[in-house]
């Protein structure tokens, strides 16, 4: 284990226990390896999963946000996978992370153990929306509705001052969607204060992007989705 809160690629013996529960990303911090829980009977209703060293699924950490529209003890497990996605940063200094929802339009920010400080939902107030389908080869999967499934989140970095989050708000499948339309990239740059968790600023990106990092002296990078695809430079400015 090292100091602090950093990102950890799970082994696949971690990943062969886990048995029908569904996680995402696993953070370890200077006394814990957390799972960020997406979905499974045995820890309904947790974001985090602690793990112990020796790769044991131990204790339920947090809850999931509320879904106002679903009951949760409903929820297919094929949609309750999607339902829960996050991307993750996490703060320079390991002291805390931030989860940005990529199907519904929420930012939680987190100390090092898990203990959820603060949560803002918005700009635009949606849940995750989801439904079952058949496939091609007879079986059933979770579906995209159209003219309801939205993105937010795309991609999330931070550095010691802000969370910085890509944000698309978009539909996945409009009902009339424009030429040209994407709905993989954004040009909408949201910032969030690790220390409120409040909305500090909103940028418009020259290009759309799909994937963001954030340097020293406030300056992001971001590629851009042209077809001769490149790496930009914005200088952020407060």
């Amino acid at each position: 284990m090292t100091d602090g809160l950093k990102k950890w690629p799970p082994s696949n013996l971690l990943i062969s226990q886990l048995d029908n529960i569904f996680v995402s990303d696993i953070i370890t911090t200077e006394n814990k390896t957390l799972a960020i829980h997406l979905n499974g009977d045995a820890f309904r209703g947790a974001r985090f999963i602690e793990i112990s060293e020796n790769g044991d699924l131990s204790t339920p950490i947090g809850l999931l946000p509320s879904k106002l529209d679903i009951d949760e003890n409903q929820v297919d497990s094929r949609i309750g996978n999607l339902i829960y996605e996050v991307k993750l940063t996490v703060r320079p200094d390991g002291e805390h992370f931030a989860l940005g929802y990529l199907y519904k339009d929420r930012i939680e920010i987190y100390d090092a153990d898990g203990n959820l400080l603060s949560g803002v939902n918005g700009p635009d107030f949606f849940d995750p929306s989801f439904k079952l389908q058949e496939t091609s080869g007879g079986g059933v999967k979770a579906g995209n509705i159209r003219g309801g499934t939205r993105q937010a989140y795309i991609s999330m970095a931070s550095d010691m001052d802000y969370i910085y989050a890509l944000y698309s708000g978009k539909y996945n499948y409009p009902i009339d969607p424009p030429e040209g339309y994407r709905n993989y990239v954004t040009n909408t740059l949201l910032v969030y204060s690790w220390e409120s968790g409040e909305l500090v600023k909103s940028f418009q990106l020259p290009k759309s992007s799909y994937n963001l990092t954030v340097g020293e002296n406030k300056k992001a990078y971001f590629v851009s989705d042209d077809n001769d695809v490149k790496l930009y430079e914005l200088t952020l400015t407060f």
